[in-house]
């Protein structure tokens, strides 16, 4: 992981993106976070370019949730906020669990507490075709995930700067997080968790489908769950501005 640190001092927000993401999928949101809260974007060693800071590679959720504590430590951040997408959402979901004197409030986007036995052969399948073939191969399948085909008729340019962002990915890299996603298993945990907690999916998500995160909001005491319409797996980006208000509506409650 690797972090940039923006806005002013305190109260903190901890930002983690999804495999293949970097805190790029953010930046139609960090400038009104900023407004409020020092932002930490967090990301994964292997994505992107600019990952000179990053953590060695962690391959399971617990693994990253120590690694990003430690380096929270290391710049005496306490308490904070955390928004996560995807596999950032999970490790939401057990930093909440394992942490619970360290996060305030949970925002845990498009995310799953477990694979599931299915999700796990087909994430075997991937990770074994990306390391013979190379990231590039999966790039179309992923960003067709990611959104809905509306969405990528209308916004050719951003499919086009998400394409770029993943293939940014190593090969080491997309392996090393993809393992932590495949071996989730968050379902002891989610009853452990006491703060305050939003989930965000869309519709059309076939990753996070709504059911599943149906699932997580009933083993959480008191969470919530927000679907949003249109929308597929990358919902900061396909309802940005929904995402917005969900969020600041949670973080002001």
């Amino acid at each position: 992981m690797h972090e940039s640190l923006s806005g002013e001092p305190a109260p903190v927000l901890v930002v983690a993106n999804s495999l293949c993401a970097t805190h790029e999928i953010w930046r139609d949101l960090i400038s009104s976070w900023r407004a409020r809260y020092q932002v930490v974007c967090l990301g994964y060693a292997g994505h992107g370019p600019d990952d000179a800071d990053s953590l060695p590679a962690r391959d399971s959720v617990q693994a990253l949730g120590e690694a990003l504590i430690r380096r929270l430590d290391a710049d005496d951040i306490e308490q904070f906020d955390y928004v996560g997408l995807s596999l950032g959402g999970s490790l939401g979901l057990h930093l909440a669990s394992r942490y619970p004197e360290r996060v305030r409030r949970l925002v845990a986007a498009n995310c799953r507490y477990e694979a599931g036995e299915t999700g796990k052969r087909q994430w075997d399948q991937r990770i074994r075709h990306v390391e013979a073939n190379g990231i590039a191969p999966i790039v179309e399948g992923t960003l067709s995930r990611w959104l809905t085909e509306p969405f990528r008729q209308h916004h050719p340019a951003v499919v086009a700067r998400l394409g770029t962002m993943i293939r940014g990915t190593s090969v080491e890299g997309f392996t090393s997080a993809a393992t932590a996603v495949r071996d989730l298993n968050l379902g002891d945990e989610l009853p452990d968790i006491r703060c305050p907690v939003l989930l965000l999916t869309g519709d059309q998500d076939q990753a996070a489908p709504a059911q599943h995160m149906q699932e997580i909001a009933h083993r959480i005491p008191g969470a919530q769950l927000h679907v949003f319409e249109h929308c597929a797996h990358i919902s900061c980006i396909e309802q940005a501005a929904g995402f917005a208000e969900q969020t600041a509506r949670h973080f002001r409650n």
